[in-house]
This record gives structure tokens, C-alpha cells and sequence, in this order.
């Protein structure tokens, strides 16, 4: 393994990989592996993770439409 591959799981490892929002021990919430969001404590997304989440979102819509209507 390289350095960043055995920094990313020691980082899963120690900070979990949730797969939702979830508030975490201080009650702010949370993504992924401890990704903070909650904009009282000056979380967010950026302009290019909110345009990558949202691509990520039509790519799955899209394969799931052709596979079960293949003329859309």
C-alpha cells in the first residue's frame, strides 16, 4: 500500500464511513467520513462536490432508465 492509501483507511477506520447525514458526537451534522456540513460551525460543499454529487446522480438515473427503457 502507498502512504495516501494506508493514510485513507486509517482515516475510515478512526472516522467510520457513513453512508448518510448523521450528527456526530457534538451533535453537528455530518457526511461520509466525518466530512462536516452543519453551517453553524461553518461546514458546507463546495460549488464542485455539490456539481459532482449531482452528476453522480443523473449518471445512476440514466443507466437505471436504460436498462429499463432503452428509447428514452
Amino acid at each position: 500500500m502507498t502512504d495516501d492509501e494506508l493514510l485513507l483507511a486509517e482515516i475510515k477506520r478512526d472516522e467510520g464511513v457513513i453512508p448518510h447525514a448523521y450528527q456526530d458526537s457534538l451533535g453537528y451534522w455530518t457526511i461520509g467520513v466525518g466530512r462536516l456540513i452543519d453551517k453553524r460551525k461553518g461546514g458546507r460543499l463546495t460549488p464542485a462536490e455539490i456539481d459532482y454529487l449531482l452528476s453522480n446522480d443523473i449518471d445512476e438515473k440514466v443507466a437505471d432508465l436504460d436498462k429499463v427503457a432503452p428509447w428514452w
